[in-house]
């Protein structure tokens, strides 16, 4: 190290220099120290590496106050710039999400306005294979009915569904709920499964379903 090489890096602009003053106080301490290091005690260039060094360091002491307040209005000036980089993010973030929601919307309202009624035997197929789910599906169920009726109500012991006052939508996704379901809780590929539901509603009386 020596006071070329510190000048140059000082000068530099291609990345390769200094990133702040401790780093330059740093280096010139190195040389002196270096000089020191590699001169004995008696010699001339020790003695004024030494006394160099010493007036550096008390220069440095001197100059820190004002170094230690740049640091902190930079740090201050970084982390603001950080905040408003994370609040311009956000903002994106935000109108991207707004627009995905837009989105969704528009697409469940077309889906609404296509769908299809079921048919009669499909409606007597739905009740009957609705009563052979578990509670714990029969709950998931009437949340199906929930999501696009808010003002049904499935907290009550006794819930009163109507089929005939859902709309199409309501009734074909609790019909794709039940049959899919069905099929995995008990093995079958019809919707129209027809077991005696007694035994099930005496395993899970504590909460008892109704269907109108």
């Amino acid at each position: 190290m020596d006071f070329s090489t510190i000048r140059t890096r000082m000068k530099a602009k291609d990345g390769s220099g200094y990133k702040n003053v401790r780093e330059i106080y740093a280096d010139v301490r190195l040389i002196f120290h270096n000089a020191m290091k590699y001169n004995h005690e008696s010699h001339d260039v020790h003695v004024m590496a030494k006394t160099l060094l010493e007036k550096v360091e008390k220069k440095w002491l001197h100059l820190l106050p004002k170094v230690a307040k740049a640091e902190s209005e930079l740090s201050k000036e970084e982390a603001q710039a950080q905040e408003a980089a994370y609040a311009n993010m956000t903002r994106e973030l935000g109108t991207e999400l707004s627009k995905i929601d837009m989105a969704l919307t528009s697409l469940k309202t077309k889906a609404i306005a296509k769908c299809r009624k079921l048919t009669l035997p499909e409606k007597s197929m739905l009740a009957n294979a609705f009563n052979n789910l578990s509670l714990e599906n029969r709950v998931k169920a009437l949340a199906v009915v929930r999501e696009t009726n808010p003002d049904f109500d499935d907290s009550v012991d006794t819930v009163m569904l109507n089929f005939d006052s859902q709309s199409d939508y309501t009734m074909l996704r609790l019909y794709m709920f039940v049959k899919d379901t069905l099929e995995v809780q008990e093995g079958t590929s019809a919707i129209d499964h027809e077991d005696n539901i007694e035994a099930e509603e005496t395993k899970n009386n504590d909460k008892k379903r109704k269907i109108m």
